[in-house]
């Protein structure tokens, strides 16, 4: 409502003008004033003078109706709308809806009920009968068919919602007449003959199908963004399977990949079970959308895209029948550096794009290695597509999202072209495609002007990424959000956004080590379990029989070697977090940042053993470019603070990465900062509490 009647300044002022009730995801006043007015406007473009609705055996339980009524009055939208049943407290319910007022029947347990949804009515009248009336079912019937007859008289023509299948093949006239409350209308009592005698019946549902159902409103954007968590909980589950994953040999990747998508298929597939896309299209009265040649084509879909020979394929729909099959032989894996991952909620349509790497290890190489050349094309790429997609949805995309999709998508194209030169460019192809979706979670093949909320998915993917040097392209890198954009209302103004990306806080950065770089951290291992003395022998010793468990070294062989040189521990193998920000590779960009859980060893030396499913076992040191070692809230009641590789460096530009460890670690760790720098402050450093802050709220706590 607020984007109708005033966009941006509207939702700027919801906290004053909305109530609690308007901002739930239940039907309020609000709600079902909006999906009324759109329903009259419905009304008049068709030509009827009202809307009736007859539930219940009145009506031979016409499916169209309770529709109809689930949508109008009980909130319901989107696919659920189509498949959701009508509760049987609403079958004696009948309304009438005209340009000059509205008239809605219903029984005394629903009158408080009827009267909150339709109090934002212009002209409503709720009619009830009496308590004496529900008690006599004969009195009961007559005062209902009077306040039927009351409902439609003077009537010339009114709107009913009868689908195909029931009885359409018939003429439309006689199938509402032999509705039970339609039938007594004509009875000799009254005196009024045939309804449809002297009034002509139009159907209306193919219209609602196409027009009203799929439309965003206030409700059904609240009902999306709540269905986020369940998706962003699917992506979870995916990048949780993955970290599970043994790596055993090179070829595992194809393999590895179609089993991480299996939750993010599963998710999508059992969510249109209870209807599917050809069931919508259908009801539509239409087997495939106009314009749209491939109809039944996802895109976007959930999918898990490996190396130079599956990545490409994100710029182009897929089946629904071939989700999560496995690649054919031709497809070859086993030299992958990164996977395009891709999630739609399957109600919503709200999708997603990320692109993590594979290889964790050689990240951490000095710049000068083939695979560290190679993976820094890779990223410079993805920084770049995601920086360009979040510049667009934070500037762009609402002016541009009700134009023709052929302009609109020109447009956009555009915007993103320039600035990418403006950050330096990018070492690929751009491609930027932008796909309107409605509450059903379809594809808009054409724009409509008279809508006033738009949901586009936007996705910006860099191909035919090139290392320099080396000859070849290593394949295509994808970033894709999901926004909401209203029109506005003010002159001269095409739109407004109203949404950041609703996908924002997934992990925007992840990698898994190959089984290659393995042997790494077995020799991590090895000397971090030397330094804390596991296996080292002590010579001969002496038991003190007065005090259990202790023993004395007759011999003192000095402590145990330590060839990576981690000195006295201060914690061992507690809970921990390690978060890496790509987004160094461009400057100037936001933190494109993800973490993962696991354990830490910290040392005096100021170096730590961090262990986790996607780096192995990795050596870090405490970040000491400042006077001071700064600190921000992490997940779990951890503190990050900033960390380096002791002995790396991609290219000339590090990675940025922190560490969660715990608040009384990072005070010992402070005090050893402030020990070597005499003087220096707790609040200093390279790395500014805000930067650190940034790299885990980017997480979302989905690592």
């Amino acid at each position: 409502q607020g984007a109708r009647t005033g966009g941006g300044a509207a939702m700027e002022m919801s906290s004053c003008c909305l109530e609690p009730a308007d901002v739930s995801d239940t039907a309020s006043a609000l709600h079902c004033r909006d999906r009324w007015l759109a329903l009259q406007r419905l009304r008049a473009n068709a030509g009827a003078e009202a809307v009736l609705l007859v539930l219940g055996p009145d009506s031979h339980f016409d499916r169209g109706g309770e529709v109809v009524f689930n949508w109008l009055l009980n909130g319901v939208g989107g696919r659920d709308l189509l498949a959701a049943p009508l509760e049987s407290r609403y079958e004696e319910c009948a309304v009438c809806i005209r340009a000059t007022g509205s008239k809605v029947f219903c029984t005394r347990k629903l009158q408080e009920e009827m009267v909150t949804k339709t109090a934002m009515w212009e002209s409503c009248e709720v009619i009830v009968p009496t308590a004496e009336q529900e008690a006599d079912q004969d009195e009961y019937d007559s005062f209902k068919t009077w306040a039927f007859i009351d409902m439609v008289a003077g009537l010339k023509s009114f709107g009913v919602a009868i689908r195909s299948s029931e009885g359409m093949s018939r003429d439309l006239k006689m199938v509402v007449e032999k509705w039970p409350l339609v039938q007594a209308h004509a009875f000799d009592e009254f005196g009024l003959g045939f309804l449809t005698m002297r009034t002509s019946v139009i159907n209306l549902e193919a219209m609602l199908q196409c027009e009203l159902y799929p439309r965003w409103d206030l409700l059904s954007m609240i009902r999306a963004r709540s269905s986020v968590p369940k998706l962003a909980k699917a992506w979870g589950e995916a990048m949780l399977l993955r970290d599970r994953q043994p790596r055993k040999t090179g070829e595992d990747h194809l393999a590895s990949a179609v089993a991480a998508a299996a939750p993010l298929v599963d998710f999508f597939e059992y969510g249109r079970l209870s209807l599917s896309d050809e069931d919508v299209f259908e009801l539509r009265g239409c087997a495939v959308p106009p314009n749209v040649s491939s109809s039944l084509l996802l895109d976007p879909a959930p999918r898990v895209l490996v190396g130079p020979g599956q990545s490409p394929e994100i710029a182009i729909g897929v089946a629904f029948d071939s989700l999560g099959e496995v690649p054919g032989s031709d497809v070859d894996g086993s030299q992958a550096l990164h996977m395009v991952w891709e999630a739609v909620e399957p109600l919503t349509g709200i999708a997603a794009a990320r692109t993590y790497a594979l290889g964790g290890a050689s990240l951490l190489e000095a710049g000068g290695s083939v695979p560290a050349k190679q993976h820094q094309a890779l990223l410079h790429a993805y920084v770049a597509a995601a920086a360009c997609c979040r510049y667009l949805i934070a500037g762009h995309l609402a002016s541009l999202a009700f134009l023709a999709p052929p302009q609109r998508d020109a447009q956009l194209a555009r915007v993103a072209a320039d600035f990418l030169t403006s950050i330096g460019g990018a070492p690929g192809r751009l491609q930027v495609s932008c796909t309107e979706l409605d509450a059903m979670g379809l594809a808009v093949p054409t724009s409509t002007a008279s809508r006033c909320v738009a949901l586009l998915y936007l996705r910006v993917m860099v191909a035919d990424v090139a290392c320099p040097g080396l000859g070849h392209t290593l394949g295509t890198v994808a970033y894709g959000d999901t926004a909401f954009c209203v029109h506005a209302c003010e002159e001269g103004s095409l739109g407004r956004l109203c949404s950041t990306g609703l996908t924002a806080d997934f992990p925007a950065f992840a990698f898994w080590p190959v089984p290659s770089e393995l042997s790494r951290s077995d020799e991590v291992r090895a000397g971090l379990d030397s330094c804390l003395g596991v296996g080292f022998d002590r010579g001969p010793s002496v038991a003190l029989g007065h005090r259990s468990g202790i023993r004395v070294y007759l011999e003192n062989k000095g402590p145990p070697p330590d060839p990576l040189e981690l000195g006295i521990s201060i914690d061992q193998e507690v809970q921990s977090a390690v978060a890496w920000d790509i987004s160094t590779l461009i400057p100037g960009q936001e933190p494109l940042a993800g973490y993962t859980f696991g354990h830490a060893w910290v040392f005096e030396s100021g170096k730590l053993v961090v262990s986790t499913p996607r780096t192995g076992l990795i050596v870090l040191r405490i970040r000491r470019d400042g006077a001071g070692l700064p600190s921000a809230s992490a997940p779990n009641g951890l503190v990050w603070v900033p960390v380096e590789v002791p002995t790396a460096a991609l290219g000339s530009t590090p990675l940025r990465a922190a560490v969660a460890v715990s608040p009384s670690t990072a005070g010992r760790l402070r005090a050893l900062v402030a020990e070597a720098a005499p003087g220096a402050g707790s609040g200093e450093g390279g790395e500014s509490p805000a930067q650190l802050s940034g790299l885990g709220g980017l997480g979302g706590g989905l690592g």
